[in-house]
């Protein structure tokens, strides 16, 4: 699945029914607007509501990266380019079933090492730089809707996950609490720490909100598995959000993921 595919499942995704309440009544302005399809500009999505323009602009949130790219886009890509070859030769009769086995065992392995690759600290700094490069960007967002009197603009944001609970059970996550707690961490929810609010909360009254969408990294369907709305029009707002939804703000967090080798890598 491409990049610009899954900007449009995110973008369609608004409209799910994760997140529970609270979002969905953030959200239900959506159900009567007008989408844009002939938009090519930044922000991504362009909708209007009775004249007025609402912006979304889509980035990626992974858990790790290879320089500076995600780790989740990096192995979607191989595993796609995996498939499409092994497709084409069976649609040719070509297709050798040894090969494409080992093949899928190479593309496993490549999973779980690039999962590995979590840091802590990489992570909160790549969710920093990816998060203000957009934000250098907020003026000509703003200037590219320059024909409607109003706009607002949100940050929609795909937060790919190692530890999905439904898709594995071998990576854990445990996270440090304000209180110095350490606790384990399950389920399917998007984990938010004081940096990364930190972070949104430097767009105060800039920014209409930031939603977060979580995403299983082991996922190639790329199914929607949490949503969190943060309301950044003030400071009492995002407060109000985070207690009506319930977050956790943790003050770190850790994911430890198990060296698995598969048959392909094993010394003969």
């Amino acid at each position: 699945m491409g990049k610009d595919n899954q900007e449009n499942v995110c973008f369609n995704n608004l409209l799910s029914n994760k997140g529970g309440k609270y979002v969905r009544n953030k959200l239900k302005f959506l159900k009567n607007v007008e989408s844009v399809s002939s938009w090519s500009e930044s922000p991504d999505f362009l909708v209007v509501d009775n004249g007025k323009a609402i912006g979304f602009e889509h980035f990626l949130f992974d858990q790790t990266y290879i320089g500076e790219r995600a780790g989740s886009r990096v192995k979607d890509e191989e595993t796609w380019k995996m498939y499409e070859k092994y497709h084409k030769a069976l649609i040719e009769g070509t297709y050798n079933s040894d090969e494409a086995a080992a093949a899928l065992e190479k593309v496993i392995q490549r999973a779980f090492d690039i999962s590995q690759l979590f840091d802590y600290e990489t992570c909160m700094e790549q969710f920093e730089r990816v998060f203000d490069k957009h934000v250098k960007k907020i003026p000509d967002y703003i200037n590219n809707l320059h024909a409607y009197k109003e706009k607002d603009l949100f940050f929609l944001v795909e937060v790919s996950s190692l530890f999905m609970s439904n898709h594995t059970k071998i990576i854990r996550c445990v996270a440090r609490r304000e209180d110095d707690a350490v606790v384990f961490l399950g389920g399917n929810h998007i984990v938010l720490t004081e940096r990364i609010i930190r972070k949104i909360e430097s767009q105060i009254g800039i920014l209409k909100g930031v939603i977060l969408q979580n995403y299983s990294f082991f996922d190639l369907e790329k199914h929607i598995e949490d949503m969190v709305y943060l309301d950044t029009t003030s400071l009492e707002a995002l407060h109000e959000s985070i207690k009506s939804q319930k977050i956790q703000i943790y003050k770190e967090y850790f994911v430890y993921a198990p060296k698995i080798r598969t048959k392909v890598n094993l010394v003969k």
